[in-house]
This record gives structure tokens, sequence and C-alpha cells, in this order.
């Protein structure tokens, strides 16, 4: 069955409304693209700079889906985890971001909220899905497409708050540290680190 697949053909409506349910939210393309360059370094690709594989991604290599003309289960390429323990950031399917698509990139806001507009719109999609080629699973490839496209391709990740963290203190004192910052990113349906911070490849099927 595909209970472990990510969830797709959804509008970019339907994941916001998923994330809200899950008190979350989707990401923003700044987020995303941090996360998936490893915090903001230059990789060719979220695992590195090593060329892609079926190891690494469901794409479109030895035929779509790695063969399989569809998607495969979440974080099942054991290879294409980011530095940071985050799967699926290339491949598998497109993402839907939150952010409205800005032709240019470098004017998206600088601290990482996502960028909307009044006009009439088409929405971001990051990652490449499983019938893509190896250039679009580069973390700098960015893909509009309109906000009420359903497809096979595309679905979706939730970003959701880490808890607090307590931290014990050489003189024995307990506190609170504030949570991260949102980003984590995993495919549901359950919550870790990947899932915690930056879950959900088009939150796999609950």
């Amino acid at each position: 069955g595909f209970e472990r697949h990510p969830v797709n053909c959804v509008t970019r409506a339907q994941a916001r409304l998923f994330a809200r349910w899950v008190r979350g939210r989707l990401p923003s393309e700044a987020e995303w693209e941090y996360v998936a360059t490893s915090l903001g370094k230059t990789r060719g690709y979220p695992w590195g700079d090593e060329t892609p594989t079926c190891r690494h991604a469901v794409l479109n290599l030895g035929g779509e889906g790695c063969g399989t003309g569809t998607t495969q289960p979440a974080c099942s390429a054991y290879l294409g985890y980011s530095r940071e323990g985050v799967c699926d950031l290339a491949g598998n399917v497109w993402e839907w971001l939150d952010d409205d698509f800005l032709r240019d990139s470098a004017k998206l806001p600088l601290d990482g909220t996502p960028f909307f507009t009044d006009k009439e719109v088409k929405a971001v999609r990051r990652g490449g899905g499983w019938a893509s080629t190896i250039p679009h699973l580069s973390p700098q490839k960015r893909s509009s497409v309109h906000p009420e496209t359903e497809s096979p391709e595309l679905g979706f990740r939730v970003v959701r708050r880490a808890p607090p963290v307590l931290v014990i203190q050489d003189a024995g004192v307990a506190e609170v540290a504030p949570p991260e910052p949102d980003m984590a990113l995993h495919p549901e349906p359950v919550p870790s680190i990947d899932a915690t911070l930056f879950e959900g490849d088009a939150g796999v099927s609950p």
C-alpha cells in the first residue's frame, strides 16, 4: 500500500489547511533552502556534492520513480539525508512552500518570512519529484506553479516549533531554554527532529 508514501495531489490551500490542523505551517522558501543547503552552505544537493543516484533520491533515473513510475516510501532513499538528518529534500515529491513566487529571489525577505503579494500570483514549489531529472534536484532550483495545481508529483512538508529544552547549569539550577527556530524537515507522520522542526515531505498519509 501507500501508507508510508508522501501525500500528493493537493493544492497549496489544502496543504496549508492540513499544516494548521497539526499545529504547524508550510515552510517559507528561505527556510526550505536554508535547510536544504545544510544551514546555508554551498552544496550541490542536500546530502553534499555526490551525483544523485536512486540511493539518494526518488527521481527519473532508469525511468520515472527510479523505474517504479510513482512515489516511494518517505525517507527510503537512505543516502539522501542532509547532514542534519533531514530526508527527501530532493526527489519523491515537489514540495509546496508558503510563499508566492517572486522572480528575483534576491528580493525575498531577509528574515526568512514568506513573500506574499496581492497581485494574481503563482506559488512556489521546490525539491523535484519522482518524475524529475537530476538538474531539478538542486537546492537552488526554483519552480513556479499555480496554487490550485493538484499533481501526483506535488506534496508538502510541515514546519512546527521544537519544544523548549531543559538546561542544567553548573550550579544545578535548571532553566528552560527558548525553542529553536521553526526548522527541521521530515515526512509525516511521526514527529522527530526531522518531523518536529521541519516535517512532512508531503506529510505521509495519516
